[in-house]
């Protein structure tokens, strides 16, 4: 009977942490902007197709979530008027923070829960700083 218990518990658990790993939360602040709402597109090919939509919060906070986990790849940010923000990678854990000035998104880009993302960062910014 412990066992079956333990057996139960133990499969509980994996289930709760399958689930926890399904879906995607993508945050996003900008400071110094006006936009109300922002685009999150995926790069296929030469084009890039519509994935969510999100809403400034009151917090200043546009949240990208969903219960079906993205494909892994290079997606984008942009404006309701298709201005693009910025780029980055999605690859493994599908909860992501993004805080930046758009008026200069690679100086001011700050990222947590992707190293990806803050080694992506880092790298464009030295080859700014090396061309000039």
């Amino acid at each position: 009977m412990k066992k079956t218990i333990a057996l139960l518990f133990a499969l509980y658990i994996t289930i709760g942490l399958l689930a926890a790993e399904k879906g995607y939360r993508i945050t996003v602040k900008l400071t110094e902007s006006t936009d109300t709402a922002l685009l999150l597109a995926h790069y296929y090919g030469n084009k890039q197709y519509l994935d969510d939509t999100a809403y400034v919060n009151k917090q200043g906070l546009f949240i990208f979530e969903g219960t079906e986990t993205l494909k892994d790849g290079m997606y984008i940010i942009a404006g309701t008027s298709k201005n693009k923000y910025f780029d980055f990678f999605l690859t493994g854990k599908h909860q992501i923070d993004f805080t930046c000035n758009p008026v200069n998104v690679v100086n001011t880009m700050q990222v947590n829960g992707s190293d990806d993302n803050k080694a992506f960062y880092t790298y464009i910014k030295y080859l700014g700083n090396r061309s000039h």
